[in-house]
């Protein structure tokens, strides 16, 4: 004798028995990931603080749990910095000029600390070398003052203002930079990343 069973289920059924065994599972990884960002942020802008960078540093590193607007078993953190080349702070390197790195020095203006962002809302930049033969960026400007030079300077140029007209060197050129690891927050990551489970257990409520 042949014995057959058939099992119907009505459309839907099974999806959302899964759904809701599942809900809780999901509630609380969703909750876990979220305070787990709230603490790898902090930790990961401390580190940066640590290694002296600015409050504008700081604030610019971002978290962001996904997916957003709902609960998922995978919910994920992703963490990244606005500034592009804050990741060779992060591992250490060498950054290689094309063909010249231009770094500021003292004279330029803090918010107008790279060639072009100089050029654009301040004053002409005019290439030279120093007697060694360093490439420089230099601004004239008329100042009174042999050891700086004002914002306001730059702008007036030589045409206004008091004082000697100046050739202020506002960039140096380097073949190559060297920059040694700044800070640690893949460390935080993996520190963050260990509380995981303890998060998910505090966070779950079988309801």
């Amino acid at each position: 004798m042949a014995l057959r069973l058939f099992l119907a289920a009505t459309k839907g059924e099974f999806r959302a028995a899964i759904t809701e065994k599942y809900r809780p599972v999901a509630r609380a990884a969703t909750a876990a990931m979220h305070e787990a960002a709230v603490r790898l942020k902090s930790g990961a802008r401390a580190e940066i603080a640590k290694a002296g960078f600015s409050q504008r540093w700081q604030n610019t590193l971002r978290v962001e749990v996904y997916p957003k607007g709902r609960p998922s078993i995978n919910a994920a953190a992703f963490l990244w910095h606005k500034i592009g080349y804050a990741g060779i702070f992060e591992t250490g390197g060498t950054i290689i000029g094309k063909p010249y790195l231009w770094l500021p020095t003292p004279a330029a203006p803090k918010g107008y600390r790279t060639p072009a962002v100089f050029q654009q809302k301040v004053a002409p930049l005019v290439f030279t070398r120093s007697r060694a033969g360093r490439p420089m960026l230099v601004a004239k400007a008329r100042s009174d003052k042999a050891a700086s030079t004002s914002l306001g300077a730059f702008r007036r140029g030589t045409t206004a203002g008091r004082g000697t007209v100046r050739s202020v060197v506002v960039f140096v050129g380097h073949k190559k930079v060297d920059i040694p690891k700044k800070f640690n927050v893949a460390g935080v990551a993996e520190r963050v990343t260990a509380l995981l489970s303890l998060l998910y257990f505090k966070n779950f409520r079988d309801d």
